[in-house]
């Protein structure tokens, strides 16, 4: 998909006060009077007035992530100030639209996806909504009814087995799971009966080849332990009725048919039961939304009345914007624009303004992994940033706080206008809220950079957490991004991380797949104390390390870095406490062991102080200055050089890694 494809749409109660979708578009690439003129009355009646459209995926067949809404602040005239809000979200338990959706009779209804490799699955998640009120019991139909499957039953012959499935049994309870190849079964189960013609979500994960894991209304079932490889046939993807045969039919409305090539974890599921977010892209084999989704605007009485539970933003750049998410092909997102206008004129003539959309374009898709759009026009808003592997910056940095030293920080990064990505390493604004920090940095989330967040000690409590999702964007304190051929996980220490921890079989599954992933040539991990540092003012979290440096060392990690101490320190290359090719220093080739860096240098509050004389495995460390890391691809991204730049602009130190 292109620009084109993203679309801002007019609604139907008129003028723009909410209601379904209208079939009339704002012109593309054109700035735009939204709210017309506004009269006498209007004006006296309140110094805001407001506009309801919809943004929309026009393209028939391709998602757009990341999909971002905008205004461009040089188009608004300086007078008035315009904010944009999104419809309250309406993917929650129990009222989430199910328009449209596939509705099977329980006779001859059915959808079929021919077989393919990419469903031919050994891990798999399969999710969907369902609702029925029919009666499966031997008294009823006495049948079970098949809702997706790839497989089937009836036959315990080879290639006639089921790969995996969801389905409804004659108890009248959801099943899922798989069979072998000599036909023996593996389910799970929900713990009651779902044939109340309700809506429920349902997801069948076999996580990993350990576990088959049930969910029903993002509430797991019990597991069932089991390391057997499902059966892989030529039989066809099916919804709604056995793959292998014309017979058990499901009766009743399906919706939001996904397939995933591993399994997901229980965050995710919950994320895509509460909030529709589709976790993992890259792994989704097959989906089915049975059309387009509408999500409707309220209808407000007049423009002077605001629409109900609204979040208007300053949305002056794509960093900053009102984020949407994840809108696939043909669906539309209501949201509301809100302008503060000065009611001393007969007739307010408003000027017209840029309202613009970003959005990652599906990879392969025209853009090439980066991609905006604009409703109402102006200039394209800066695209969220998807580089090639060569010539790319990034700066690291933790323990920023809001003192001139942080300021200084902030100068000295934005003074280099090839750094696009900037990674958090923790402890951001050191108070009870992130207002000011997130004021202090706007810049550097300006001009198409993108800022990543590793949660730090001082940034745990409930509302900063809040704060900090919307200011980078994200759902989870943990997580991981692909920047060119970059792996990058930010770690989370103040949650569980334990070896059985979501967490740690998240960044375990991240790691194991980048290593088999060719386009990914580097692998960084971040998180807030360190693993490895020379005794100063905080120590080492050792706890982390007995459970994650066996991880890092097993799957190639290049570089962990950390903050929480106020310094600067590097390792050389190490395997558990053994230095690796100490010889190559400063400029390493396929070392083999990750390099571990504290970069503590944001600005707030003073330099740690080493205790003592550093550890001999201390490649380089200071204590005496601010400023920040730039880790910098070159030579088709088989070169990473780092540079630590003090604040008054010269180098502490330069480092490189060769891969051959």
């Amino acid at each position: 998909m292109d620009k084109s494809d993203a679309v801002i749409y007019d609604s139907t109660t008129g003028p723009n006060r909410g209601g379904p979708i209208a079939t009339s578009k704002v012109p593309n690439k054109q700035r735009d009077n939204f709210f017309d003129s506004i009269d006498l009355a209007e004006a006296v009646l309140g110094s805001t007035v407001f506009w309801g459209g919809y943004v929309k995926n026009d393209h028939p067949t391709e998602n757009a992530d990341n999909v971002t809404l905008f205004i461009d602040p040089n188009t608004v005239h300086e007078d008035d100030e315009v904010q944009v809000g999104l419809e309250p979200n309406v993917i929650v338990p129990g009222s989430y639209q199910y328009d449209p959706h596939g509705t099977f009779n329980g006779t001859s209804d059915f959808v079929d996806v021919p077989d393919a490799a990419h469903l031919d699955l050994e891990k798999f998640t399969i999710s969907c909504w369902f609702r029925t009120s029919a009666d499966y019991s031997p008294s009823g139909r006495n049948s079970i009814g098949l809702i997706v499957n790839k497989g089937g039953f009836g036959s315990a012959a080879t290639g006639e087995n089921m790969s995996y499935g969801l389905y409804i049994a004659t108890d009248n309870k959801i099943y899922g799971g798989f069979e072998e190849t000599d036909g023996t079964g593996h389910s799970a189960v929900s713990f009651t009966t779902k044939n109340d013609g309700l809506w429920h979500h349902a997801a069948i994960s076999y996580y990993n080849k350990e576990e088959l894991r049930l969910y029903i209304d993002g509430v797991a079932q019990t597991p069932l332990s089991t390391t057997t490889t499902p059966e892989i046939n030529a039989k066809p993807l099916t919804i709604g009725k056995n793959s292998r045969a014309a017979d058990r039919y499901f009766e009743g409305d399906i919706d939001e048919v996904y397939v995933w090539s591993n399994g997901l974890n229980p965050d995710e599921i919950q994320d895509l039961y509460q909030d529709g977010i589709i976790p993992n892209p890259h792994d989704l084999e097959y989906s089915n939304t049975f059309g387009s989704t509408i999500h409707i605007l309220q209808t407000i009485a007049n423009i002077n009345t605001s629409p109900l539970n609204v979040e208007f933003k300053v949305a002056p750049s794509y960093n900053q914007g009102a984020f949407i998410g994840q809108l696939r092909h043909g669906e539309a997102r209501g949201f509301w624009l809100r302008r503060a206008i000065n009611p001393t004129h007969t007739e307010q003539k408003l000027n017209s303004f840029s309202l613009n959309i970003g959005f990652d374009p599906p990879a392969g898709s025209i853009g090439g992994g980066s991609g905006s759009g604009s409703g109402g026009g102006g200039t394209d808003p800066p695209p969220n940033p998807g580089p090639t592997p060569s010539d790319l910056d990034m700066a690291f940095d933790g323990d920023w706080g809001t003192s001139s030293g942080t300021k200084s920080t902030i100068s000295n990064i934005d003074s280099f206008a090839s750094i696009k990505h900037i990674v958090n390493l923790g402890d951001t604004s050191y108070e009870n809220t992130a207002d000011k920090w997130e004021s202090m940095t706007a810049n550097l989330r300006k001009s198409g950079r993108k800022m990543y967040h590793t949660v730090g000690n001082h940034d745990t409590s409930s509302s900063l957490i809040s704060a900090y999702k919307r200011i980078f964007g994200i759902s989870k304190n943990y997580n991981s991004s692909t920047i060119g051929n970059i792996l990058l996980i930010n770690g989370n220490m103040y949650e569980s991380f334990d070896s059985g921890s979501a967490q740690y079989k998240f960044i375990k599954s991240e790691l194991e797949k980048a290593k088999n992933n060719s386009s990914i040539l580097w692998k960084i991990v971040t998180h807030h104390e360190p693993l490895v540092g020379s005794s100063s003012q905080h120590r080492n979290n050792g706890s982390w390390k007995k459970a994650y440096q066996p991880l890092y060392e097993a799957n190639g990690v290049d570089l962990v870095l950390n903050g929480h101490n106020h310094h600067y320190e590097r390792s050389y290359p190490l395997r558990g406490s053994s230095i690796v090719n100490k010889s190559q220093e400063p400029n390493y080739t396929n070392p083999g062991a990750p390099i571990y860096i504290t970069c503590g240098l944001g600005g707030h509050d003073v330099q740690y102080k080493f205790k003592g004389s550093r550890e001999s495995w201390s490649a380089k460390g200071d204590d005496t200055f601010f400023g920040f890391l730039m880790l910098s691809l070159s030579d088709s991204g088989r070169k990473l050089t780092g540079k630590c730049y003090k604040n008054n602009k010269t180098a502490f130190e330069t480092f490189s890694i060769t891969k051959t």
